[in-house]
């Protein structure tokens, strides 16, 4: 994966967070355009490295699809990977879900999914915003 050595690695984990663990970060999160909202059918994911958390990403399902929500890392952490290694750990979320078809995403960098990660470019969601998936 990106931006880490091998051995660096072990110490990033990632897995379910309460919203009430992250709703503090609301408001920084959507200065830099991040919905950092809930619903019933989000769960909540942080990434932590060497036991501090670095950031957090959502999923939304909405069968047959999921859909990715609020990925934010914190900005003395970016550039390191890890929403990288959220949507990965997100996908294979998805894979345990037979119902579940297509993970989603609304990117403002569609290239990053479809050149980096695989995914397909399905159209513009609104002006600058494109809409991308990946089949389970």
């Amino acid at each position: 994966m990106l931006g880490f050595p091998q051995k660096a690695r072990l110490m990033i984990k990632v897995d379910f967070i309460k919203f009430d663990a992250i709703k503090k970060y609301a408001s920084k999160a959507a200065k830099d355009g991040v919905s950092v909202k809930t619903t019933p059918s989000t769960m909540w994911f942080g990434i932590w490295d060497n036991q501090e958390l670095v950031g957090f990403g959502g999923l939304i399902l909405k069968l047959p699809k999921a859909r990715i929500k609020g990925d934010w890392v914190f900005p003395e952490h970016r550039g390191k990977g890890y929403v990288h290694i959220l949507t990965e750990h997100r996908f294979a979320v998805c894979k345990k879900f037979p119902n579940i078809r297509v993970l989603e995403a609304y990117s403002l960098h569609p290239d990053y999914y479809k050149d980096k990660l695989g995914w397909s470019v399905k159209g513009e969601y609104r002006p600058g915003t494109w809409i991308v998936e990946k089949k389970i």
